[in-house]
């Protein structure tokens, strides 16, 4: 029977062959690229991207930039998302004072906000199915009704 300092020997010598070997545990994850449009061919100005697989039970998240474009990682930066099936919400963290203003009373520009069906995987209605290849996303969004200073939608 091998001693205890014996046993860790072989262990931190199996362990450090894990990498050589290209076990790390984690699932293969394919690039994954793509843009955020209104219905009118505008881009949000910013968000969060969430893919989920239902299969692995695993998310892939990522920034929506000014432009619209997204890149998605799992595991490290922009290593993009697992195969298959992706129920998809895009999330914008905004405060009362977007919500409550019109566009007019706002100096800067922060563009239109997603409509807040959009945050639930429940009621997002986006999607998409990854392969084994570099794969591109385009979404269309729809808007979030914004107020006049009366109070109607525009």
């Amino acid at each position: 029977m091998l001693s205890n300092k014996k046993t860790m020997l072989v262990i931190a010598s199996l362990c450090s062959l894990l990498p050589l070997l290209g076990c790390s545990g984690n699932l293969p994850t394919y690039e994954v690229i793509g843009t955020v449009e209104f219905e009118d061919g505008t881009c949000p100005m910013f968000g969060t991207i969430e893919f989920f697989s239902p299969e692995f039970k695993i998310n892939a998240h990522g920034k929506v930039n000014r432009d619209g474009s997204f890149t998605v990682s799992t595991f490290e930066d922009g290593d993009g998302a697992v195969l298959g099936h992706h129920d998809i919400v895009i999330m914008q963290q905004v405060g009362n004072y977007l919500l409550a203003k019109s566009d007019i009373e706002i100096d800067h520009d922060h563009g239109s906000l997603i409509d807040k069906s959009h945050f639930d995987y429940r009621t997002t209605g986006l999607s998409c199915e990854i392969k084994a290849e570099k794969n591109e996303v385009n979404l269309i969004v729809k808007k979030l009704p914004r107020q006049t200073k009366d109070g109607m939608p525009r």
